[in-house]
Protein backbone atom coordinates (compact mmCIF):
# COMPACT_ATOMS: atom_id res chain seq x y z
CA UNK A 1 0.00 0.00 0.00
CA UNK A 2 1.32 3.61 -0.50
CA UNK A 3 0.30 6.44 0.98
CA UNK A 4 0.77 9.42 -1.34
CA UNK A 5 0.62 12.86 -0.24
CA UNK A 6 -0.18 15.91 -1.12
CA UNK A 7 1.99 19.53 -1.16
CA UNK A 8 -0.08 22.35 -0.13
CA UNK A 9 1.03 24.75 -3.16
CA UNK A 10 2.58 22.05 -5.60
CA UNK A 11 0.78 19.48 -7.63
CA UNK A 12 2.83 16.22 -6.77
CA UNK A 13 4.44 13.55 -8.95
CA UNK A 14 4.83 9.91 -8.15
CA UNK A 15 6.58 7.68 -10.51
CA UNK A 16 6.15 3.63 -9.39
CA UNK A 17 5.06 0.13 -10.50
CA UNK A 18 1.50 -1.11 -9.72
CA UNK A 19 1.82 -4.79 -8.09
CA UNK A 20 4.23 -6.91 -5.72
CA UNK A 21 4.74 -9.82 -4.54
CA UNK A 22 3.60 -10.19 -0.66
CA UNK A 23 -0.42 -9.55 -1.75
CA UNK A 24 -2.30 -11.05 -4.02
CA UNK A 25 -2.47 -8.53 -7.00
CA UNK A 26 -5.73 -7.37 -8.90
CA UNK A 27 -6.30 -4.53 -11.06
CA UNK A 28 -7.77 -1.16 -9.11
CA UNK A 29 -10.61 0.76 -10.20
CA UNK A 30 -8.95 4.06 -10.11
CA UNK A 31 -12.56 6.02 -9.13
CA UNK A 32 -12.23 2.99 -6.42
CA UNK A 33 -9.02 4.21 -4.62
CA UNK A 34 -9.39 6.33 -1.56
CA UNK A 35 -9.30 9.99 -1.83
CA UNK A 36 -9.01 9.28 -5.99
CA UNK A 37 -10.50 13.25 -6.12
CA UNK A 38 -7.12 14.41 -5.50
CA UNK A 39 -5.88 12.63 -8.42
CA UNK A 40 -5.34 15.17 -11.39
CA UNK A 41 -3.72 12.74 -13.90
CA UNK A 42 -2.23 9.45 -14.43
CA UNK A 43 0.15 8.15 -16.87
CA UNK A 44 0.74 4.85 -17.93
CA UNK A 45 3.57 4.21 -20.25
CA UNK A 46 4.33 1.53 -23.29
CA UNK A 47 7.39 -0.68 -23.63
CA UNK A 48 9.51 2.31 -24.79
CA UNK A 49 8.91 4.01 -22.21
CA UNK A 50 6.22 6.57 -23.97
CA UNK A 51 3.67 8.55 -22.99
CA UNK A 52 0.45 5.56 -24.27
CA UNK A 53 -2.52 7.00 -22.15
CA UNK A 54 -3.64 9.32 -19.38
CA UNK A 55 -6.57 9.41 -16.98
CA UNK A 56 -7.75 13.05 -15.84
CA UNK A 57 -11.43 11.60 -13.81
CA UNK A 58 -13.32 13.29 -16.94
CA UNK A 59 -11.68 11.90 -20.29
CA UNK A 60 -10.01 8.67 -19.70
CA UNK A 61 -8.19 6.23 -22.04
CA UNK A 62 -8.49 3.66 -18.87
CA UNK A 63 -10.29 3.03 -15.85
CA UNK A 64 -7.96 0.77 -14.11
CA UNK A 65 -4.59 0.34 -12.50
CA UNK A 66 -3.27 -2.87 -14.17
CA UNK A 67 -0.81 -5.40 -12.30
CA UNK A 68 2.71 -5.22 -13.79
CA UNK A 69 2.81 -1.76 -15.07
CA UNK A 70 4.27 1.57 -14.48
CA UNK A 71 2.30 4.76 -13.96
CA UNK A 72 3.31 8.58 -12.91
CA UNK A 73 0.94 9.35 -10.71
CA UNK A 74 0.07 13.34 -10.44
CA UNK A 75 -1.59 15.07 -7.45
CA UNK A 76 -3.50 18.04 -7.10
CA UNK A 77 -2.17 21.28 -4.93
CA UNK A 78 -3.42 20.00 -1.57
CA UNK A 79 -3.21 18.90 2.37
CA UNK A 80 -4.82 14.98 1.36
CA UNK A 81 -3.55 12.24 0.77
CA UNK A 82 -4.34 9.34 -1.68
CA UNK A 83 -3.92 5.92 -0.64
CA UNK A 84 -2.85 3.14 -3.67
CA UNK A 85 -3.19 -0.31 -2.58
CA UNK A 86 0.10 -2.03 -4.35
CA UNK A 87 1.40 0.96 -5.57
CA UNK A 88 5.25 1.34 -5.15
CA UNK A 89 6.93 3.81 -5.79
CA UNK A 90 10.56 5.27 -5.30
CA UNK A 91 12.17 8.70 -5.41
CA UNK A 92 15.89 10.07 -3.98
CA UNK A 93 14.90 9.80 -0.25
CA UNK A 94 13.00 6.42 -0.26
CA UNK A 95 14.98 2.98 1.25
CA UNK A 96 15.01 0.18 -0.53
CA UNK A 97 11.11 -0.32 -2.41
CA UNK A 98 11.67 -3.37 -3.25
CA UNK A 99 12.97 -4.96 -6.85
CA UNK A 100 10.59 -5.25 -10.23
CA UNK A 101 10.62 -9.26 -11.28
CA UNK A 102 8.74 -11.52 -13.64
CA UNK A 103 8.16 -14.11 -10.81
CA UNK A 104 7.72 -14.18 -7.21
Amino acid sequence: MAILNQDSTLSTYYLGWYGNCTENCSDQVISNITGSSEISRIYQFDGDDKFLMNWTGLANNFTSLECGKMYLIVLKAGTGTVDVPNFIFANMDSNDSGKVTSSC
